[in-house]
Formats: C-alpha cells, sequence, structure tokens
C-alpha cells in the first residue's frame, strides 16, 4: 500500500492548487476590480498570520509570458502578485483573461510554497499551475523545480527536484485521467544499486463520481523512464530489491483496495486496465497533445520553473 503513496498525495495536492486558485480568484470576482482598468496594490494577511503586498494589474496585455507548459508567448489581460512584506521575496504570480472562461489562454498559476506557507513547507519549491481548455477537455498540468524534501508535512515524495503532473477531465467531466513523471535527486535509491536520478511514473483513471473507483499502475526506474505496460515484468526497478510486482492497483474514496490485479481481474464497476496501459504508455514520451503533455526524460530534466518577474511594488 506505501507503495501507492502517491496516488493520495497527488490527489491531495492537486485539490490544494485547485482550493489556492479559488482562495486568489474569489475575492478578486467579488471585489469588481476587473471592470476598471488599473493597477491597485494593498496588504493582505492570511490566516497563519503571514502579511503580504498584493499587486492587482487589470487590462494590460504588454507582457509576452513563457511557461514550462505551453510553446511560444501568451499575452494576458490581468495579472495578480504577491510579496511576502517582510522581505519582499515573490510568493505568487496569477495571469489570466478571464477566471470563468478557459477556453482563450486559460490560468497561469506560479508559487513559491515555502514563501506562501513557511510552517507547512521548509523548501523553495517553485511550482507552476496552468489551467486551460484543451478541445471539450478541462486540463491542469503541474511543473516545478527545486529541491523539494516533503517540507514539514513529511510527505512521501521525499528528494523530488524536478515533476510534471497532468490532469484531464473526459467524458463530460465524468472521469479524471491522471499522468505523473516525477525526479528524485538520486539520494533516494529506492532501487538497488542506483546510481543516479531515479524517475517514478504514474497514471490513473478515476470516476468523479463517489465512490470514486479508480484504477492506476506505476513504475519506478534508475536512470530513465519505464512506461512498459505488461504486468509480466516488475515495473519497479526492474524487479530489484524488495519491491514486489504491483501490476494494477485499484481505489476508492476511502483509499487503497487492492493491487497485484491482472487487468482481467480489475472489477466491472472501475475503469478498464486498457484504459490506464494506454495513459501508462505516454509517459516519457512528447504525448499525443503537445508540449504540455510531453514528459520524455529531457524534459522533466530541463523543467526551469520561476518568477516572471520579482520586484516588489
Amino acid at each position: 500500500e506505501n507503495s501507492w503513496a502517491f496516488v493520495r498525495q497527488s490527489a491531495t495536492w492537486a485539490n490544494a492548487n485547485t482550493d489556492l486558485i479559488e482562495a486568489i480568484v474569489t475575492p478578486i470576482k467579488n471585489s469588481g476590480a476587473l471592470n476598471y482598468k488599473g493597477t491597485y496594490t494593498r496588504t493582505v494577511t492570511t490566516a497563519k498570520g503571514i502579511t503580504f503586498t498584493a499587486r492587482l494589474t487589470v487590462g494590460t496585455a504588454a507582457d509576452a509570458v513563457t511557461a514550462q507548459a505551453f510553446s511560444g508567448n501568451k499575452y494576458f489581460d490581468n495579472k495578480f502578485e504577491m510579496w511576502r512584506a517582510s522581505d519582499n521575496a515573490k510568493a505568487l504570480e496569477l495571469f489570466f483573461d478571464s477566471l470563468t472562461d478557459l477556453s482563450g489562454d486559460g490560468i497561469l498559476l506560479i508559487y513559491n510554497l515555502n514563501v506562501l506557507d513557511p510552517y507547512t513547507y521548509s523548501d523553495s519549491m517553485v511550482v507552476e499551475s496552468y489551467s486551460f481548455k484543451n478541445v471539450s477537455s478541462r486540463v491542469q498540468v503541474y511543473s516545478w523545480s527545486s529541491a523539494y524534501s516533503g517540507g514539514k508535512s513529511g510527505a512521501s515524495y521525499v528528494n523530488t527536484d524536478r515533476g510534471r503532473v497532468i490532469l484531464d477531465t473526459m467524458e463530460n467531466d465524468t472521469v479524471l485521467c491522471f499522468k505523473a513523471v516525477v525526479r528524485f535527486d538520486g539520494t533516494n535509491n529506492f532501487c538497488t544499486g542506483a546510481a543516479g536520478n531515479e524517475y517514478y511514473a504514474l497514471s490513473y483513471s478515476q470516476f468523479f463520481a463517489s465512490p470514486n473507483y479508480a484504477t492506476a499502475r506505476m513504475s519506478l526506474q534508475d536512470g530513465a523512464i519505464d512506461n512498459s505496460t505488461s504486468t509480466a515484468t516488475n515495473n519497479l526497478c526492474n524487479g530489484t530489491g524488495n519491491l514486489g510486482n504491483l501490476k494494477f492497483g485499484l481505489f476508492d474514496g476511502n483509499g487503497f483496495v487492492s493491487d497485484g490485479n491482472e487487468a482481467a481481474a480489475i472489477p466491472a464497476n472501475y475503469l478498464a486496465g486498457t484504459r490506464v496501459n494506454s495513459l501508462h504508455a505516454e509517459l516519457g514520451t512528447v504525448g499525443p497533445d503537445g508540449s504540455w503533455d510531453d514528459t520524455t526524460k529531457a524534459t522533466i530534466d530541463a523543467l526551469n520553473v520561476q518568477f516572471k518577474s520579482t520586484a516588489a511594488p
């Protein structure tokens, strides 16, 4: 069960990202400030007593914005930024045209976990979250760089320094398709005799409706991304060490149900193993849908998430 911890952690993290965006955008929407072009600056204090300088810029699309999740430049109409008041450390940048419609340029959020919440996160992990509409589905892409030891929350993905998580809603928002590649910095040595970076790959499909049945696959490899879909081979460190062949894992709203399942043994009320295999086979490749879907080793290794500017007001 512990081998699948990132299934739970990823869901928790994705929900936390969504909550963070909502916590930012709801006051902006309610303020009515988006109806008036200009720049607005104020001081805000969080529930944990941290004071920030916040600045909202409305109606200026002059800045060419780049990101890890898309190629070329985008020109967003609006921008929201936060700095920690005590030392002017940049905490957050939010770029958007609309807070309710993702069909245009989408919403780009960049934030530093430690600056936002040093009581929970001890590392300066910088995260990029890009939300947009892809044809008929909604997509969220999370990319990060900088060392992350799990912070003070004791997260299971200790010492990851690069990663990309892709969430895609399908079938009229009834199914979540999840893909992730996470790079560990070589100090964990999950694989016996591991000499360098290790790459954790995870894919799962989950029903949004309760009890949230999910079918998952994972792999772990030293120096490479393993996207094999065969259950005959152990995808965890080529079968070395004490890690067994987990095959397909099953989950519901309460968490872990079972693993070691062959595709034919997956209950009918879960999403089919063939569907998850299709997702897993895309990991470590450029993907079918453009730069945001790219999880090649070269792309993961080169991730470099940074703020677009740091100067405080």
